[in-house]
């Protein structure tokens, strides 16, 4: 009975959404595309989905942040958030959403605007073992062309991330993160995450703290 037969997506319903909740809300829909296929879950079903949210975020998700009237813009991303939930609700998610939970859970920080900083810092850790998805990612996102190599790809793909980022004011850090705090968080996160999340590299308690230090303001 959780399930629902219909989604019905009202872009008007969006147009007075604040930019900075539509930027991270819209970051939160590609995380979840991003961690559904980079993770080890993936099939056909899923990659599809995450790979055609991933081309409308990149395609949409600034224009929406600058102009939130724009109702093609705002159709499409609610079509973006769909299918990358359709993605991720199979497929799963990783270590961005595990480190964003406990953000919130610790310290009330919003989710879409948790997951929209880590992310690129997640995406550097497993980069040379999710290099063929990223490449593969950046290549259906619009960003690259087949026959590039994969390290280049999946660079640029990270680098997408974070220039989206910048533009849409999102800092590289989280300004609520106390240095005191980062053991439980780690602790935390990885109890989260294994074994249950299928991620394309695992991580030491230590890396995890290493990774949430980066995020200290």
């Amino acid at each position: 009975k959780l399930v629902p037969k219909v989604a019905v997506l009202d872009p008007e319903l969006m147009v007075g959404l604040p930019p900075h909740i539509t930027s991270t809300t819209g970051m939160d829909a590609l995380t979840h595309a991003v961690e559904a296929y980079i993770g080890l879950n993936g099939n056909p079903f899923t990659d599809e989905n995450a790979e055609k949210a991933t081309r409308l975020i990149f395609d949409n998700l600034e224009i929406a942040y600058r102009n939130g009237a724009d109702l093609q813009a705002r159709n499409n991303m609610a079509l973006a958030s769909f299918y990358a939930g359709t993605a991720f609700t199979r497929a799963y998610i990783g270590y961005v959403h595990a480190i964003a939970h406990n953000m919130g859970g610790l310290y009330g920080v919003p989710h879409g605007l948790a997951n929209a900083i880590i992310l690129p810092y997640v995406l550097e850790f497993c980069r040379i073992e999710a290099g063929q998805k990223l490449a593969k990612l950046a290549v259906a996102g619009g960003i690259g062309k087949q026959g590039e190599s994969v390290d280049v790809l999946s660079k640029r793909f990270i680098e997408k991330v974070k220039t989206m980022n910048k533009n849409m004011g999102i800092p590289t850090f989280i300004k609520e993160l106390k240095e005191d705090d980062i053991p439980l968080i780690a602790k935390r996160a990885l109890d989260e995450a294994h074994p249950d999340y299928p991620v394309p590299r695992i991580m030491t308690r230590e890396e995890c703290e290493e990774m949430i230090g980066e995020l200290l303001s």
